[in-house]
């Protein structure tokens, strides 16, 4: 990249950051402004279409943005710029490990060998990790190759 591409996105990046600080000063503002029943109101509100959109429907971040809270394309980097998009992940996320937790047949395979131990009719499975080791538990089950 030339050299003033590169300074033209880092104005762009800075600009951005300080529009989001204005933005969020803004909004605590307005939250502080809110008498309790106002932010107990703007709560439900809140809590209610982030329920429907990530455990009801299931939604993707885009589907939950426009089709649950009913916005236009401009609040789409403002969901991110709060932290709902991390939200949504985490859900997502926990919603796959629930998935892989009550499986009953589980496989687990070496890429490079093409070789696998898998094991089937499985009462559970247990997943933890310290981020460095992954312990995986099955309950019952029988092995097979």
């Amino acid at each position: 990249m030339s050299d003033d591409l590169n300074k033209a996105l880092s104005e762009l990046s800075e600009e951005m950051h300080k529009e989001r600080l204005q933005y969020e000063k803004a909004n605590d503002a307005w939250w502080n402004s809110l008498t309790e029943k106002e932010r107990e109101d703007a709560f439900y509100a809140v809590v209610s279409r982030i329920r429907t959109a990530e455990l009801k429907e299931q939604r993707s971040y885009r589907g939950a943005i426009y089709g649950v809270f009913g916005f236009d394309v401009g609040m789409y980097a403002r969901g991110m710029d709060c932290g709902y998009l991390d939200i949504h992940n985490a859900i997502v996320d926990g919603n796959e490990f629930m998935d892989i937790s009550t499986a009953s047949d589980l496989e687990v395979v070496d890429a490079p060998s093409n070789s696998s131990v898998a094991w089937n009719n499985i009462n559970g499975i247990s997943i933890t990790t310290d981020n460095r080791h992954v312990k995986i538990e099955l309950n019952n089950g029988n092995p097979y190759v």
